[in-house]
C-alpha cells in the first residue's frame, strides 16, 4: 500500500489481494473523503470486484460474461455451471433439470427441479410457497418476486406483460415504470451495461441468459416448417416472416404453440411438395384450418381463392353423390351444378361469393332434395307426379323452402 497509493484513489481494480479492496472499504465506511472505492475496469460500475481477471479485480457479472459458452444442451451462452460426461459446459438451467438432480416435490408429486427444502419434504418451483405483497407495478395484492431492474416487488401478470412503452413508443415487455405509464427495458434504465443482451440476437436488451421471446419464435417455426438444417420453403418464407416480425411475438408464439396449429404446420413442412391449396385440401378441415390458410393467403405463401366457393362445390357434390337412386342424382345434379352454380359463376365474375349468395343455393339445392326424397318415399318419380301429388305434397307437416320447392318444381317442368 506504500509503494502503491494509487490503489487507495483511482487504481483499486489492481489490487493484488481482495484485503486491499475490504480496506479501501473500510476507509470509506469511515469516513475517509480522499480514499475513493474502485470501478470494475470493465463496465465501470462501483460494485464488489470478486473476480480476478487478466491481472485485474472485475465485478461478478464481467467475469461472467467473459467466461460465458454456448450449453452443450440449451445452447444458450453463459458461464458453465459444469461440465457433463462428455466434458461439455452446462449452464445453471440444465443442471438443475438434470435427470439426476430432480426430486419429487410433495406439493404436485412430480419429479421436478427442487426450488426450496422445507420441513414436510422439497418444493418444486411451481409449488414452492410465495409470499403475498402489493406489486410495485400494478398495485394488485398477489405472489410477487424481487424486480432486478427496479428492485420493487412484482407479480407474475406484470412479468408477462406486454405494453406501448411510455416513453419511447414501441411495443415490448413492461420492465419499469406504472401500471399506466409503463417503461420498456431501455427505458427504464438507459445504461447499456446494465443490460445483458438475448444471446440470440444479440439485439434485445434483458436480463434473463435466455433467448428473447422472439428469437425462441423463430427456432419454433423453423422446428415445424423447415428441413433437418432449418431451412424454410422459398414459399413460406413470407409467412415465416411475418408471424416472426410480429409486433407481439407472444401472441404469434401462443398460437402456433396449439397442438392443432402444431400440428397442421408439422404436416406442411414434411411435405415435399410446394405449397398450394390441393395439399392444404388433403388436411383435416375445421376452424383451424381455414384460419391458417386465410394467414398463408395474407401473408402471399398462397394464391387467393373464392372458398365459400370451394365449400359450396364440395357440399354439393357430397349431396348429390348421397343420393342412392341414379336418375335422382342425375336429375339434383344438372339443378344444383347445371342450373344453380353455372348462374353464380356468371353473376360473380372475378369477385368472390358472398354469404347471401351461398345460403341462397344451398337453400334451393336442399329443397330439391327434400322433395325428391318425399317422391322416394311415396313411390314416386319426377315424371310420374302430377299436380295432385304435389298439393298432397304442400300439405304435409314436413313440408319446408316453399318458394325454393316452387323454384324447383318450375325447373323441373
Amino acid at each position: 500500500m506504500i509503494e502503491r497509493p494509487e490503489l487507495l484513489t483511482s487504481a483499486g481494480h489492481e489490487a493484488p489481494t481482495p484485503a486491499v479492496l475490504r480496506f479501501i472499504s473500510e476507509l470509506v465506511a469511515g469516513g475517509a473523503t480522499t480514499v475513493v472505492k474502485p470501478a470494475c475496469p470493465r463496465c465501470h460500475g462501483v460494485t464488489a470486484l470478486s473476480k480476478l481477471l487478466d491481472g485485474q479485480r472485475v465485478c461478478r457479472a464481467c467475469f461472467a460474461r467473459h467466461a460465458a459458452v454456448p450449453c452443450a444442451r440449451c445452447g444458450a451462452v453463459r458461464e458453465p455451471a459444469t461440465l457433463d460426461a462428455a466434458g461439455q459446459p452446462l449452464c445453471p438451467n440444465c443442471l438443475i433439470r438434470d435427470p439426476v438432480n430432480l426430486e419429487v416435490c410433495v406439493g404436485c408429486g412430480r419429479r421436478r427441479p427442487v426450488a426450496v427444502r422445507l420441513a414436510d419434504g422439497v418444493r418444486c418451483p411451481s409449488c414452492r410457497p410465495k409470499e403475498i405483497q402489493e406489486c410495485g407495478h400494478c398495485g394488485c395484492t398477489a405472489p410477487w418476486e424481487v424486480s432486478r431492474a427496479t428492485g420493487q416487488p412484482w407479480c407474475e401478470r406484470c412479468q408477462q406483460r406486454w405494453m406501448t412503452c411510455n416513453g419511447c413508443g414501441t411495443v415490448a415487455q413492461a420492465r419499469g415504470g406504472s401500471f399506466e405509464e409503463p417503461l420498456c427495458a431501455k427505458c427504464t434504465n438507459p445504461a447499456p451495461d446494465f443490460w445483458g443482451r438475448c444471446p440470440v440476437c444479440q439485439t434485445t436488451w434483458q436480463l434473463s441468459p435466455r433467448a428473447c421471446q422472439r428469437c425462441v419464435l423463430d427456432q419454433r417455426i423453423r422446428g415445424l416448417l423447415g428441413n433437418d438444417t432449418g431451412t424454410i420453403a422459398p414459399e413460406l418464407v413470407p409467412f415465416h416472416e411475418v408471424l416472426t416480425s410480429a409486433e407481439r411475438p407472444d401472441v404469434a408464439l401462443a398460437w402456433i404453440s396449439r397442438p392443432k396449429v402444431q400440428d397442421l404446420l408439422e404436416r406442411i413442412g414434411r411435405d415435399e411438395r410446394r405449397v398450394n391449396h390441393d395439399i392444404l385440401d388433403d388436411l383435416p378441415s375445421g376452424k383451424v384450418l381455414a384460419h391458417l390458410r386465410s394467414v398463408l393467403v395474407a401473408t402471399g405463401a398462397l394464391t387467393p381463392r373464392d372458398e365459400r366457393l370451394v365449400a359450396l362445390e364440395k357440399w354439393i357434390n357430397e349431396t348429390v353423390q348421397a343420393r342412392t337412386d341414379l336418375t335422382a342424382r342425375r336429375i339434383l345434379h344438372g339443378y344444383a351444378v347445371w342450373h344453380h352454380l353455372r348462374r353464380l359463376r356468371r353473376r360473380i365474375g372475378d369477385q368472390h361469393t358472398t354469404q347471401l349468395q351461398d345460403i341462397n343455393v344451398r337453400c334451393h339445392v336442399t329443397a330439391a332434395d327434400n322433395f325428391l326424397t318425399w317422391l322416394t318415399a311415396q313411390g314416386l318419380a319426377l315424371d310420374t307426379c302430377r299436380q295432385a301429388d304435389l298439393e298432397r305434397w304442400m300439405t304435409d307437416p314436413a313440408f319446408t323452402y316453399r318458394d325454393e320447392s316452387g323454384h324447383f318444381v318450375r325447373w323441373s317442368v
